[in-house]
């Protein structure tokens, strides 16, 4: 899916994108795709974010990602991330979760619901939740 109707970003919300997705090591239009997926979310004036909507921002920051992964994952040759049929109702509830963005952003990690993209994606949700969209951080680092 590609969503071609970018807002202006500040300079700090393009660097912000292109530093995430230079952590992936990806190339320009990924940063490309980063800054749309950014410019989605705030054409959104802070609507509440379901699960389906996150899928959608993966879906721009990654266009190749078909929606949910039906794959398992592994992490540093290990299984991880939640089963495939359970990562929408593990979302689901995440979305109503009433716990801190850091607290978010790393359950999301660990549901790893796309094939591609969580971090980026993870990224622009934790400053979402933070109200930092104006000024995006990194979000923190877990072990």
């Amino acid at each position: 899916m590609r969503y071609d109707k970018m807002l202006t970003l500040t300079l700090a919300q393009i660097r912000f994108c292109a530093e995430e997705v230079e952590k992936q090591q990806d190339g320009p239009l990924a940063v490309y795709d980063m800054c749309n997926a950014f410019g989605y979310v705030l054409s959104l004036h802070g609507a509440v974010l379901a699960p389906y909507g996150i899928c959608g921002i993966a879906q721009i920051v990654v266009p190749s990602n078909k929606g949910f992964r039906q794959i398992p994952v592994t992490f540093d040759n290990r299984l991880g991330g939640v089963a495939p049929e359970n990562i929408e109702r593990q979302l689901e509830f995440l979305c109503k979760a009433d716990i801190t963005p850091e607290e978010f952003y790393q359950r999301f990690e660990e549901i790893h619901p796309f094939e591609d993209g969580n971090g980026r994606v993870g990224a622009i949700l934790y400053n979402f939740h933070r109200g930092l969209m104006d000024a995006p951080v990194a979000p923190p680092m877990f072990e």
